[in-house]
Order: structure tokens, then sequence, then C-alpha cells
């Protein structure tokens, strides 16, 4: 539980709460977070083999082939293109044949930076990203026929841990500043260590209460960690990946579900919050992570609306329904290495072990872009896009949407329990290479069935993506963007004053399919979730034929400062075949000239 108190005023409706960032100021300098992490000792494996332990760990589930990796693998690529910060509380141990490949350790500004920083926490979620054992090279394997010790998801890229804890306590807590939170990130994506910067970070840790209306702001993204992380990401369009929480039974049999939302800064927007999947079933592997583990943070979680930089309305959860897990990985008896030196390792549950699973597979599909030249892949919004859409959907999955007017809609977009789903990454690397790689200009054209883009839109603007499509099959798409924070001037070392932390902007698209082009296209799906910066949607196609996807920059939820064209990820996924020839559109009513929007992307 965290020490932050707010000010706040009720609505006659108590559907709005104002609050202000002003008011965490002083309390930020105390904060209690806690890592997402327990020791549970189960017996599940990243791969590995140790013959001082080895019976602990055998039979288990070799993940990095369950979740998909060797589809990677098996075309070459293990993230050598991608370069990862961990950032967690504590710094990870390099005293281990999993870590020794570490080539930078950093520290935010007034963070802890003696040996009391080494964590077993942080030492396995790095692991689990990347960590790779040369004497005993992966072998995709399990139970007692492998013989590579516990292996990276993605066990070929660059590797960094940093810390921005400024005291670590007992259990896993420790203390932030404002600072110490900002330049750890801002310098591992922007500001660059060692000349360098990361395309990914990774974190394991947040902060959750059980004070209602403090629970409230920080799932509507409001404490300065997740402004923080929502200004990085706004300014440097690169992947920012954090644990949802372990707060999922809290309150059970109570109606107060913002307990078991996911608290900060899961509850910002632009971060990939990701959930944890279970059980583990290492006797019987097919009906393994084919759930949200219970104690997994799961919404409908409150949204922010600022009126100024720093304040504005929490609005309530049950009025918003908004869901705020993106993506499940494995979260339940993951291996991975401990502080204490070689062939040291723990076990354990937590969406601290999810995330650093996903962080890999993203690290994954950099790389691949960056190998073939497909540069605006390794934008967060086409990464997020990408990993949504391919994400399996587990059993119970719902956006809640319903049939109005002939029109299958949904206000909610993702599942509160499970986002898109359980990341499969066998999938996301034919959504990255299969079909239609990138639309030239800022979106819009005739496109293969299966693809992604980088687009932009203005306010009012829509882009449309026309497709073949077979009928009697699934179509499934996935728009992702950005909200707009600021951090204004920086000072010394990078260090960011809490009155430049500053709300800008939050804009509202819709997604949609229309059965034929042009003025005559009937719509068929529609999703439209104003407080998130996902859409999505799944759609059973009933004919063949020529179908729209269709990307609209509808309003905006608020916008303080003015701006341009807001860029988007978009990712789409059916069965068909290439779209007619230039003839055939003509003979439909729909010039050539008409799909051929090209301008400079945002």
């Amino acid at each position: 539980m965290n020490s932050f108190h707010f000010g706040f005023r009720s609505s006659p409706c108590r559907a709005l709460i104002l609050v202000t960032l002003a008011a965490l100021a002083g309390a930020a300098q105390a904060q209690t977070i806690s890592a997402f992490a327990t020791d549970s000792g189960q017996n599940q494996i990243v791969t590995f083999k140790d013959t001082s332990s080895f019976n602990n760990f055998v039979s288990g589930i070799e993940i990095n082939g369950f979740i998909g990796a060797k589809t990677f693998y098996n075309a070459g690529y293990t993230g050598t293109r991608s370069t990862v910060a961990n950032v967690e509380g504590g710094i990870a141990s390099s005293n281990h044949e999993m870590t020794s490949k570490i080539l930078q350790t950093f520290y935010g500004v007034g963070a802890l930076n003696t040996a009391a920083a080494i964590q077993d926490h942080a030492t396995a979620c790095t692991s689990m990203i990347a960590g790779y054992d040369a004497a005993r090279p992966y072998d995709g394997l399990a139970g007692q026929t492998h013989t590579s010790y516990s292996t990276g998801i993605a066990y070929g890229a660059n590797l960094w841990t940093g810390n921005l804890a400024t005291a670590i306590g007992a259990g896993g807590s420790f203390s932030t500043s404002t600072n110490s939170t900002f330049t750890a990130y801002y310098n591992a994506l922007i500001g660059g260590i060692g000349g360098k910067t990361a395309n990914i970070a990774s974190s394991s840790w947040g902060s959750t209460s059980t004070n209602l209306t403090t629970q409230r702001s920080f799932a509507a993204g409001l404490t300065f960690d997740a402004i923080s992380i929502d200004a990085i990401v706004s300014h440097s369009n690169k992947l920012i990946a954090v644990a949802a929480g372990n707060n999922g039974t809290v309150g059970n049999g109570t109606t107060q579900a913002i307990l078991r939302a996911p608290g900060s800064p899961a509850g910002g927007n632009n971060a990939l919050v990701v959930g944890a999947s279970g059980p583990n079933n290492f006797n019987t592997p097919g009906s393994a992570y084919n759930s949200r583990a219970s104690f997994s943070a799961y919404g409908p979680s409150s949204a922010f609306v600022a009126i100024t930089g720093q304040s504005g309305n929490v609005i309530n959860e049950a009025t918003v329904q908004r869901a705020r897990v993106d993506i499940l990985a494995p979260g339940v008896g993951i291996v991975g290495a401990a502080s204490g030196g070689p062939g040291n390792y723990l076990g354990g549950d937590g969406t601290s072990f999810a995330t650093p699973i996903v962080s890999g597979g993203a690290a994954l599909v950099e790389d691949v872009a960056k190998s073939r030249g497909f540069l605006n892949a390794m934008d967060n919004r086409v990464v997020i896009a990408i990993l949504q859409n391919s994400a399996t959907k587990l059993t119970g999955w719902t956006n809640n949407s319903s049939v109005v007017g002939g029109v299958q809609k949904t206000t909610q977009a993702l599942d509160f329990q499970q986002g898109a789903g359980e990341m499969n990454l066998d999938k996301a690397y034919g959504q990255l290479t299969v079909g239609t790689h990138d639309v030239a200009g800022t979106g819009g054209g005739k496109v293969a069935a299966q693809g992604w883009d980088l687009g932009a839109l203005s306010l009012g603007g829509s882009n449309d993506y026309t497709m073949n499509l077979t009928g009697g099959t699934t179509f499934t798409s996935t728009l992702r963007f950005n909200s707009g924070a600021d951090y204004g001037a920086l000072g010394a070392d990078n260090s960011v004053n809490q009155a430049n932390l500053q709300f800008q902007y939050l804009s509202n698209f819709s997604l949609q399919l229309y059965s034929g082009i042009g003025a005559t296209a009937t719509l068929l799906a529609e999703s439209n979730a104003a407080y998130i910066t996902s859409e999505h949607f799944m759609f059973n196609l009933a004919t063949s034929g020529l179908y729209t996807l269709r990307v609209n920059y509808l309003s905006d939820v608020y916008n303080l400062t003015g701006h341009g064209a807001i860029g988007y990820g978009l990712a789409w996924s059916g069965t068909g075949s290439a779209v007619p020839e230039p003839a055939t559109w003509a003979v439909l009513g729909l010039g050539v000239a008409a799909l051929a929007r090209r301008r400079r992307k945002a």
C-alpha cells in the first residue's frame, strides 16, 4: 500500500472525482511500491536443468516453445537487433550464468547504487527477458531430456538492468522519487546510456491501495509514475511493458471491483499492461495457462479526464467500463535466475514474471522488423497492435459486444481479464511477416487479407483499408495509439520538474468493418472504446467478397494543448486473396486515386 493522499470533490452522481497531481508532490517522495511476484517454488521452467536441484524442475512446460518463440528462433531470430532495459526496484546480478551478458547497469537520479540494490526479483525478471548461458545453449526440449539452463525469451537480445528505487525494504517493497523513476526510463529510452538507447523497457512493479479513492486514482493513471511513462512513450514511441499487479483477489466477495484493477503505473494510457495466465498444469500441458491466473489484476478500471495539465476528473469504473489489461502471458511457476550467483535459480508466480515474457516477445518482433527493413514495426503502437491481434483468446474472452441495428458493436474493445488474449508468438510472426507490410504514406489503400500499418489521421479524418476476404472465416483487427503527455525542459542528469509533467490530450478513435466499398458499403462491426488507447474486434464473415476496414479519428476525450495528426498502429488478420485489379475497382465505382492517400507519417 502506498502513501499517496488526494484532495477530491465528489459530483452529485458520484461518478466523477476531481483530483490534482499537485497533491502528490510531497507523498511521492515516500512512495512504497511492491514487486509483483511471490516465491512459491513451483516446478515450471523456461528450460532449466541443474544437477544439484534438477528433481525440483523436471517435467515442467518449456515456456519459450509454449508461447511460440520457436517460430522466431527457427527463422534465425533471437532478438540480436533489440536492446531491452529491465527497470525495477533494484538491479540484476551479473554474477550468474544467465545474466553475465548484461551490457549496461544504470540508476535513476537519487536511486540506490550500492551492492544493496542487487535483488532476486530484478535478477529473475531480467533473466526471463533475454538471459542466456552460452555453455548450455537453448535446446528447445522439456523435462529430463533437455540440457540447457533457463533461457530468456529473446535470448540473443542486448540486456540492460536499471534501478529506480531510492530505498529497498523487506519483502520486495521499495521507495522511489519522481526523478528516480522518470530518469531511469528517460535515460534508457531517450537520453541514452553509454551513448546508446534501448528499444524496450520492461517493469514488474507497481502500487495499489485498499483505499477506494486512492485506488480509483491509481487505476485511472493519476500518479507521477504513470504520467512519466505516458510522457516518455508519447515522445519516443518506444514500448514500455508493465505488470498489471497481483491484486486480483483483493476484496473478493465484495462489489468493490476497483480494488482488483491494475494500479499505478499500469493505470496510465501508453504502457503495455501485462496480466498473468495460469495454471501451470505441467502434467497436462494441453490444459496449462488457459485462463487468467486468480491473482492477476483485472478490470473494469476507472478513467481520468484532464481539465488542466495536472488535474481533472476521475470517472468511476462502473460508468466508463475501462479495460486496462492489454495482454496475458504465463505467470505461474516460472523459473529465473537468482542473485546468489552461478547455479542459483528461483521459481515463482506473478504478473512480474508474465511481463518479461511479453517484453522478450516484443524484442523478437523488433528484431525481425529491423532485419527486414520494417522500421515502422519497431514503433510501440505497431508492436502492440501485432501482439494483441495475434493473441489467443482463452475460454470466456469477451469484449461485451452486442448487435445494434444489425451491427456488432463494442465500447469496451478488450476483455477485462485477458485484454486481447494470451500472447502467441507463432501467430505474431505471421502477423508481422505475411501480407501487407506497412502501407505507404499515412494509411489506407488496397491491402492483403493480413498485415499491419503505421498510419496517421487528423481530427475528423478516416483511412480505409480494402481487402478481399473469404466467407465462413474470422476476421480480427487491432488499433493502437498513444495519448499525449509532456515533461517540459529537463535539468541536470535529465531530471524533471514535477510541475512540468503535464497531461496533454487523449484521442477517441473507432475501428470499423464494412462489407463492400465506397458509399454503398454496409457497416458490420465497430469498436469504439473512448477511454483506452486500443480498439479491437473479432468478426465472423458470412460471405466472400470485398471488405473495408476503416480507422476513424472521431474526437478528443480532452485536448489541452492542441496537436497535429495522431499516429496509430494497425494490425488485421483474415483469410482471402489479392484485391481486384484496378479495372474492377473502377467498375465498382471507386477510383484508385480515391484510395491512394499518400502523406508523411506522424
